[in-house]
């Protein structure tokens, strides 16, 4: 069993076998802590012609000085050759001509072989922050990519539910229940693609109108330029039964984004339900760029 010390990542560019050359992209948040200038890097990984017949899945340690953190792994893609990993990586980089040895550690696994990068931080930083990895040996061929991203916040409003709250016997028994379902992809088609859900709100409880500005989203994997859209699903709480769906709506990431402002659409696909010609609208409301500060 290998120790992940910050002593034995330090010395496994000598012992493994395989070793991958890496670019960065990277976005960045810079903060102020205590006199200690740290800029925040963000980052998803994907893979290009994997072996198709793995479940690869990476690990990611940020190593400092004599210390090392995992900054967690991904779940693994299976049978997929071209697997995207949307978990957001974030990493600190610090500033200051004393600091020094500050690198990543990235494992791929769930291959026949376990693939093995360091990553010097102060290189990526210079480099332009794009990153492209060709991998080398058995895997010469493929390769991973690694994306920086620029986290904002949102928050939802839905206004005009009809009442849903029926018994056995059709008699109603309250209002709606609401609550939404947050989904990203990147494709034309959001039935053909890859959505991946990032949130769902709480309930709230017997009503027509529905707010959740007092619990803003936060959404970490926006990559201008990217095609990304938003599909919000909203749904009905149901005590007695499966849960009803109200309606959805598509949202163009990048015109949201470049708006910063509040944007009212109706429900698309809703079912018939109350009153003839009610249209359930949803408000998405911009509330900011993400600037974390850590103490």
């Amino acid at each position: 069993m290998i120790n992940f010390s910050a002593k034995n990542i330090r010395n496994m560019k000598y012992t493994f076998p395989l070793i991958l050359l890496i670019s960065l992209s990277f976005a960045l948040t810079r903060a102020q802590n205590e006199g200690s200038h740290f800029t925040n890097l963000y980052f998803t990984v994907s893979g290009r012609n994997l072996p198709s017949n793995g479940n690869p899945y990476l690990l990611i340690y940020h190593v400092h000085d004599d210390s090392s953190t995992n900054l967690g792994k991904t779940l693994g893609v299976k049978d997929n050759p071209n697997p995207e990993w949307n978990k957001v990586f974030k990493a600190k980089y610090f500033h200051g001509e004393n600091v020094q040895n500050q690198r990543l550690f990235v494992q791929v696994k769930g291959l026949q072989n376990t693939a093995n990068v360091f990553v010097e931080l102060s290189s990526y930083m210079e480099s332009g922050q794009n990153l492209s990895i060709p991998l080398t040996g058995e895997y010469s061929g493929s390769s991973l990519i690694l994306q920086g991203t620029t986290p904002f916040y949102f928050s939802l409003q839905v206004n005009n539910i009809p009442a849903t709250d029926f018994n056995w016997w059709g008699v109603r028994t309250g209002l709606s229940d609401p609550y939404i379902n947050c989904y990203f992809f990147s494709a034309s088609d959001p039935w053909d693609a890859q959505r991946s859900k990032f949130h769902e709100t709480t309930v709230v409880r017997n009503v027509h109108d529905a707010s959740w500005w007092d619990q803003p989203i936060e959404y970490l994997n926006y990559v201008k330029g990217k095609g990304q859209k938003f599909l919000l699903e909203v749904m009905d709480h149901d005590h007695m039964s499966k849960d009803d769906f109200l309606g959805e709506a598509i949202i163009d990431v990048d015109e949201f984004v470049r708006h910063e402002a509040i944007l009212i659409t109706p429900l698309l696909n809703t079912p018939k339900i109350g009153q003839a010609g009610q249209n359930i609208t949803l408000t998405v409301k911009w509330e900011g760029w993400a600037q974390l500060t850590e103490p």
